[in-house]
């Protein structure tokens, strides 16, 4: 018997394009009830409470959905799983760029190879792309506010977008699964995250220092920090 004082919201989670799978999460009746403890008529933006737990909500649920393929996607970079047009040529890739876009039901992410290091038409890029629905979180968060007749009327974004910093929760997703797989594969591969639609960084993906994004660039950085890599661009 599920305990009474969980609310039980159901929802559905987007794992591939127009393919869905139905979870159930249980919310506390009691936390609800305490923490959104106003009356019908309260104005949305005061409540500090809902907007925490709607990121709370958006990192346990869609990016939890984003776990396991994120972790098999680095699995298959870290093990150097490329496609090399020259067979001879695996294992001699060391230096990655990994680049992204957020779309609104999407992120996409691909990898190649740092054109300073190794020549990037050489090896075939992959490629990961990660569905989510925010209108069905947007159905989540609406009865949450329902359940206890908070007005959200006057709202000038969704709910699910107000102020929701999605390029962070995905950069640090990033980072901590790009670490945790190098660390489990005992890889030395070192790789640079960007915005694929003209960021004007690097970033280093074991420390998140920063780099601009210019040629030659990441090899200077390297040089100053004594990596010494040789590149096999002729």
């Amino acid at each position: 018997m599920e305990n009474e004082k969980d609310f039980l919201i159901e929802y559905k989670v987007l794992v591939s394009e127009n393919t869905y799978k139905k979870e159930i999460y249980k919310l506390s009746k009691e936390e609800v009830l305490d923490d959104l403890d106003f009356t019908k008529g309260t104005n949305v933006y005061e409540l500090d409470f809902f907007w925490e737990l709607r990121d709370q909500l958006f990192e346990s649920i869609i990016l939890k959905s984003f776990e396991r393929p994120l972790k098999d996607f680095f699995h298959k970079i870290h093990t150097d799983q490329f496609n090399y047009k020259i067979a001879s040529e695996k294992g001699s890739l060391k230096v990655i760029n990994l680049w992204y876009n957020i779309y609104p039901y999407e992120v996409y992410l691909f990898v190649e190879p740092n054109p300073d290091y190794f020549t990037e038409d050489k090896i075939e890029r992959i490629e990961l792309s990660l569905h989510f629905d925010l209108s069905e979180f947007e159905n989540l968060l609406t009865q949450i506010l329902d359940l206890r007749k908070i007005d959200y009327s006057n709202l000038d974004d969704s709910l699910a977008n107000h102020e929701l910093e999605k390029d962070d929760y995905i950069q640090n997703l990033i980072y901590q699964h790009w670490s945790l797989v190098k660390k489990e594969t005992n890889s030395s591969l070192i790789g640079f995250l960007s915005l694929a639609t003209g960021g004007c960084n690097y970033f280093d993906l074991d420390n998140q220092n920063s780099i601009e994004c210019l040629t030659g660039e990441i090899k200077k950085y390297l040089d100053q920090k004594n990596v010494n890599i040789k590149s096999e661009v002729s």
